[in-house]
């Protein structure tokens, strides 16, 4: 199974991104609860709610997430 990944962006004063969207199951739709969400070479992370439903402040531009979840194969998304 694979995840699938929808991401919206806004823009904040300092050229920050705050990143939010839904974790779901590629086959089914189904949210995926409780998946991690990194941005790539940072500590910067979030980890889906019981929805799939995650919130990311202050990721920089251009950066790659990598989404992960156990039993799942691990996805990675460029801003």
């Amino acid at each position: 199974m694979l995840l699938c990944i929808m991401a919206l962006f806004s823009i904040n004063a300092f050229a920050q991104l705050k990143v939010t969207g839904v974790v779901t199951d590629e086959s089914d739709g189904v949210p995926i609860p409780f998946a991690s969400i990194m941005v790539k070479g940072t500590k910067i992370g979030a980890a889906t709610d019981a929805n799939g439903a995650f919130v990311m402040n202050n990721v920089p531009p251009n950066a790659v997430l990598i989404f992960s979840y156990i039993g799942y194969e691990t996805r990675v998304w460029l801003i």
